[in-house]
């Protein structure tokens, strides 16, 4: 999937925009091709949030299904400050970090009017060295470490209406990553939705071998949200557009800098 947006520099400060895809959900069946008997296949899916500093990246190669189970391989999630916009290292150390899984392995149900979905996942965290920190006498080296994790998701459906909440974490020797996300959406017509949803994303690493010293856990967080309406330009693909409320954490407990946007247009394709 590629996209583009364009705005002038002087409303460049004013943009939260985001470039989602659902399509390999597990609980996004309903869009899988079909390939033999009973087994189909969801699409790749891509995600960049893009804030003034900080950006969030997701790569989804597809997930195979056979009937309510599923799985897939080398999901990948990475942020940082110095993936697109460098932020000013002499203002707050940059870091860059991702998670990449080999295996993840889940099934999914349905009860009522709702749909759930359950997975583990296996893979490889990657935090890169941080020079800023060494001039402060901390020491942060590229770091290679294996993690396990599990994620949940559940979604109700009536009528017009529909919401989704979808949790996961992984972890493991001194790091980890946690995500959630809480969609509301109502279907004007078959071509329009409105809607609204908070997302957000926590990443911390350990920076020491002390876990009571308050300077020794980095932590990065991400949380956005937006009320949004929803256009379906072609087939599956829907244009995204609203108002969106953004904020940033980062540094450790004992040195923390947080910085939240006021409102800001929203825009992204599905």
């Amino acid at each position: 999937m590629r996209s583009r947006l364009m705005v002038c520099p002087a409303l460049f400060w004013l943009i939260l925009w985001a470039i989602p895809a659902a399509a390999a959900e597990p609980l996004d069946s309903e869009g899988a091709l079909r390939m033999t008997g009973s087994w189909s296949y969801s699409p790749p899916g891509a995600s960049l949030l893009s804030f003034e500093n900080t950006e969030y990246i997701r790569l989804q190669p597809g997930i195979v299904r056979w009937k309510h189970w599923y799985a897939s391989t080398l999901d990948l999630q990475m942020m940082g400050n110095d993936v697109f916009a460098k932020r000013a290292e002499e203002a707050q150390p940059y870091i860059h970090t991702l998670y990449v899984t080999f295996a993840r392995v889940g099934r999914t149900f349905t009860w009522s009017q709702f749909q759930f979905s359950g997975d583990l996942h296996g893979g490889l965290f990657y935090t890169n060295s941080m020079d800023e920190l060494a001039a402060a006498d901390i020491l942060v080296e590229t770091n290679r470490a294996a993690a396990l994790g599990f994620s949940l998701g559940v979604r109700w459906t009536r009528g017009r209406f529909r919401s989704e909440l979808q949790l996961g974490v992984a972890g493991m020797t001194g790091q980890s990553l946690a995500s959630s996300r809480w969609e509301l959406q109502f279907r004007l017509s078959r071509r329009w939705k409105l809607g609204v949803f908070s997302e957000g994303v926590t990443r911390g690493v350990e920076l020491c071998q002390d876990k009571q010293d308050p300077a020794c856990g980095y932590e990065l967080q991400l949380i956005y949200g937006a009320l949004y309406a929803s256009w379906n330009a072609w087939r599956s693909w829907w244009l995204v557009f609203g108002l969106g409320v953004s904020s940033i954490t980062l540094g450790t407990e004992a040195l923390r800098e947080k910085e939240s946007t006021d409102p800001a247009i929203y825009l992204g394709i599905r």
